[in-house]
């Protein structure tokens, strides 16, 4: 199937996310963890629908370093909102992605809009 509409590994032109939906409705919008929908110009979270993303790009990147585990990877992007990302000292992916969502609601408790938060 590749080469075919659809399985490009982005989403298609076109395509409206969850996100897009629950932001037109009104919703903040947030993103924490695997992306794998590439990382180029009008790709990342941020280009569909949410607000706040902190977000892992490729497979097989390791949960204690900025790094991949798998061969053929040379590196393991990870991106906050539409630019590149650095890790903290004491990563571990499951912490973090989860840490980072609560840091991201934490900094809008006092709005009163529903949120969707995907993690």
């Amino acid at each position: 199937h590749r080469g075919q509409p659809g399985y490009t590994m982005a989403l298609e032109p076109g395509v409206e996310t969850v996100a897009t939906k629950l932001k037109r409705a009104g919703y903040r919008t947030y993103m924490t963890g695997k992306w794998h929908l590439g990382h180029g110009e009008g790709e990342l979270p941020i280009d569909h629908g949410f607000d706040r993303s902190f977000i892992l790009d490729a497979s097989g990147a390791d949960h204690w370093e900025d790094k991949p585990y798998l061969p053929y990877y040379k590196d393991a992007p990870w991106f906050e909102d539409d630019k590149e990302a650095d890790l903290p000292e004491d990563f571990y992916s499951s912490t973090f992605i989860a840490d980072q969502m609560q840091v991201y609601l934490d900094a809008d408790a006092d709005r009163e809009e529903p949120f969707f938060a995907y993690v």
